[in-house]
């Protein structure tokens, strides 16, 4: 398996003020070696690195080679969002125009990442969504993008025990899931939050053009929004997204409180058939909620053989991301309509 020093390591997150030492050698099970007297850390495990360095500075970046589809095109700023109700920290990844021109106004995409890339190793998001810039660049490149990171509350071994615990560095949130919760404490409140007070009231985006994307949880998440902020979302793009925690649930406990609120929002589903993490029949009956609704905006791209990966499908899909930035909101359709 290939290996990295963890002085280089150390380099690529940032963090020059932690002292190799500081790395333990047993905070997880296969998560590090030491060979002649070097320690290294196996490359498949650099997450959980960042995110045990991370309890001495939370303020991450990531270098890897996550992006190579967005190099050139945009610029990136990596970091640490501090919400300002609850005190909880997210970390976060702004894709902006490579020629951003503030008299100009700019869509806006939320790119809602799966449970895998939860952490706090803000790069790690990225990896799913740079192969839609692989697929249409120029029209990716041309949209404000927001990528929130759900935290994690902690690491655990096999046997369940806590090896690391995030929370007294990230804040106690209600819900380490895509999740609206009451208290404010869940992480789609602090997401949302973050949007407002680092991209909606900085940047000259156009409010008539917010998108939101995600997949598996983050379709969830996308679902979420969607049905939540259903006024001012132009389009979505649930790609294998359930409602819950847990991908198999039964389809009743999935159906949308009010599909209604969705009934004049253009949406595009992905799923596969044979997806055995999230159920393919909970995509099905939301398409099928959102039918009865009264909704003729929908599409649904059924695939086979790929099992949870449907975003491969999205991914590869340039018809899919020029009709997402050609959607404007319901109000901007209603004021349009009505002028003679």
């Amino acid at each position: 398996m290939a290996t990295v020093k963890l002085t280089n390591v150390k380099k690529i997150y940032g963090k020059d003020t932690v002292a190799v030492q500081d790395f333990n050698l047993d905070i997880a099970k296969n998560l590090a070696v030491d060979v002649n007297g070097d320690k290294v850390v196996n490359l498949t495990d650099v997450n959980h690195l960042a995110q045990y360095l991370a309890g001495w500075d939370v303020k991450l970046g990531a270098e890897l080679d996550y992006t190579r589809g967005i190099k050139g095109v945009v610029d990136k700023t990596l970091a640490t969002y501090t919400s300002e109700s609850t005190g909880l920290k997210m970390q976060y990844t702004l894709l902006m125009p490579k020629d951003y021109d503030e008299t100009k106004e700019y869509p806006v995409l939320l790119f809602l990442h799966g449970a895998d890339a939860k952490g706090i190793c803000n790069e790690r998001p990225i990896q799913k969504l740079e192969p839609f810039y692989d697929t249409d660049a120029k029209t990716m490149s041309e949209a404000i993008v927001l990528i929130p990171q759900c935290p994690t509350n902690k690491v655990t071994d096999d046997n369940g025990n806590t090896k690391i615990d995030f929370r007294p560095t990230m804040g106690r949130y209600s819900s380490f899931w895509w999740h609206f919760t009451e208290d404010g404490k869940g992480a789609l409140n602090i997401a949302m939050e973050l949007l407002e007070n680092e991209v909606l009231s900085k940047y000259n985006c156009d409010s008539d053009r917010f998108y939101v994307m995600g997949l598996s949880m983050g379709g969830q998440g996308t679902w979420k929004v969607t049905e939540k902020y259903a006024d001012k979302v132009a389009a979505a793009v649930p790609i294998c997204g359930a409602n819950r925690e847990l991908g198999n649930i039964s389809v009743e406990s999935d159906q949308f409180e009010d599909a209604t609120l969705m009934k004049d929002i253009p949406i595009w589903i992905y799923h596969d058939k044979d997806d055995d993490t999230v159920s393919f029949s909970i995509s099905q009956i939301r398409y099928d909620n959102l039918i009865d609704a009264g909704n003729t905006k929908v599409e649904f791209t059924v695939s086979e053989g790929y099992g949870h990966n449907a975003w491969e499908v999205a991914q590869a899909d340039a018809n899919m991301i020029k009709w997402l930035f050609e959607q404007f909101s319901l109000l901007y359709a209603y004021y349009f309509s009505c002028i003679p």
